[in-house]
């Protein structure tokens, strides 16, 4: 087995598409570090599995809102055993469906009340194993 990374560094952008690195892969983890900034608001954080015609057809979301100005670090995993992150820079992890992805699906990552979209920065990396 060979183990890989991808990840999306860009930053000033909440929604984040991450495709597989190949064909019938194993997803191992999802880290979400999450900067909000002073725009009021509750963002939510929504992670999703995409079909090849980017129809969702598994979703998590996690239990607590981020506010504005907060720094939150979330790892999803098959098997996270914390269930609601914390914020002020600590970690918590939340339970992804064990699956193994063909090259066609990807990963969503977004805040799904779309607060500040152009301008919180989410940077997401995945570890993935095929």
């Amino acid at each position: 087995m060979r183990g890989y990374l991808v990840s999306d560094t860009a930053l000033n952008d909440s929604d984040k598409t991450i495709s597989p690195p190949g064909n019938n892969v194993r997803l191992k983890l999802i880290r979400v570090e999450y900067t909000a900034t002073a725009t009021a608001g509750n963002r939510s954080l929504q992670v999703r599995f995409l079909d090849g015609d980017g129809d969702t057809f598994w979703a998590t979301t996690v239990a607590t809102a981020f506010v504005a100005s907060d720094v939150m670090v979330v790892n999803f995993t098959a098997n996270a055993t914390i269930v609601v992150p914390v914020d002020n820079g600590a970690e918590g992890a939340q339970n992804i469906s064990d699956i193994i992805f063909n090259s066609a699906w990807s990963i969503q990552v977004i805040d799904t009340a779309a607060v500040a979209a152009a301008a919180d920065d989410m940077i997401v990396h995945t570890t993935w194993e095929g």
